[in-house]
């Protein structure tokens, strides 16, 4: 039988753990245990394809293990000798900040139903992570969650994925495989920034309601976008720190897109196409709610042919910097 060492904070006369305490397993791994549910906090010298346990136990009694990490700094941050990881059972809730960051040797990821979150900055900088997979419990991938995975090629499942926060996906330059769903109602800024192998033609017109924040798709490779009709979009006046807009900004590969026909959203926001010379944007056409072009929406769009404005009426736009032989004209 595994020696456990198990310190008490408090003890009910049952023997239960009513109050925080701390089990160190064979391996030397350390949890916290209050209210009878075990935090891994600690996990020295931990390497190769480890295994997180299903529960962990003292004299007889077993405690579930319902969370990795507290804070900010990942219980195994930096670890670059971990290659694989194991998640007994589906008892684990809760991944905390920056889990894994950095541990660069580890290569894959299946993540138990039963985690809905992935926080900010979970597997960021696992530059040789190449596949994971998220369960339909895992409802948002947080700020950098992924950032800088740049041998990462396919996230499998995510059926449940509603939020992708702020640079979750940025720099995943081999990323080619991710479905986004019905379930998906946010996207923020920078969320799939320098991804060029994502060649994904997205279609989300079904969905309830979607909010896409500024630079969402900066340099990205996907083909087409279709927005469902409840849609609203970042559209700030210019900061100091940058432009606010920009949603399909330098996306070389866009070719078509569906606009929202939203009566609340009145202005196309700045460089919403900046393109960068592409030449597959040809024809767009603008839903009747909109009545004014924000500036460069068409910048270095060189391929662009046609410009529909789906209703009559007064329309205005800055300086677009669409090629001058492009055509504008009005139908209702």
């Amino acid at each position: 039988m595994k020696n456990f060492l198990f310190s008490f904070v408090f003890c009910c006369l049952s023997g239960a753990v009513c109050a925080q305490s701390t089990v160190t397993d064979a391996n030397g791994w350390e949890y916290s245990v209050s209210n009878n549910q075990a935090t891994l906090v600690k996990a020295p010298s931990a390497k190769g394809n480890i295994t997180i346990p299903a529960t962990v136990s003292n004299n007889g009694t077993a405690f579930p293990v319902v969370a990795v990490s507290v804070g900010n700094t990942g219980v195994f941050q930096g670890n670059t000798a971990i290659t694989g990881i194991t998640f007994q059972g589906n008892n684990l809730k809760t991944i905390g900040k920056h889990a894994f960051k950095d541990c660069t040797k580890l290569t894959s990821v299946i993540i138990p139903s039963g985690v809905a979150s992935l926080p900010a900055g979970t597997f960021a900088g696992c530059s040789g992570l190449k596949t994971v997979f998220l369960p339909e419990s895992v409802t948002e991938i947080g700020d950098s969650c992924f950032i800088n995975c740049t041998s990462l090629t396919a996230i499998d499942g995510a059926q449940g994925l509603e939020y992708i926060y702020s640079r979750a996906l940025q720099n995943c330059k081999v990323l080619a495989k991710l479905n986004l769903t019905s379930a998906v109602s946010h996207i923020y800024p920078y969320a799939f920034e320098t991804t060029p192998n994502y060649k994904a033609n997205i279609d989300l017109s079904g969905n309830k309601y979607l909010w896409v924040g500024n630079h969402a798709f900066h340099n990205s490779g996907i083909t087409g976008f279709r927005f469902p009709d409840t849609a609203e979009l970042e559209n700030k006046p210019r900061t100091p720190s940058g432009f606010e807009g920009y949603q399909f900004n330098r996306c070389p590969n866009l070719a078509t897109i569906k606009l929202p026909a939203n009566p609340s959203l009145k202005e196309l926001p700045e460089g919403f196409f900046c393109n960068e010379n592409t030449e597959t944007l040809q024809y767009v056409s603008i839903p009747a709610n909109f009545n004014k072009l924000g500036n460069a929406v068409f910048n270095y769009c060189n391929g662009l042919k046609e410009v529909a404005f789906l209703g009559a009426g007064d329309f205005t736009h800055g300086s677009t910097g669409e090629p001058t032989s492009v055509i504008y004209y009005v139908t209702d």
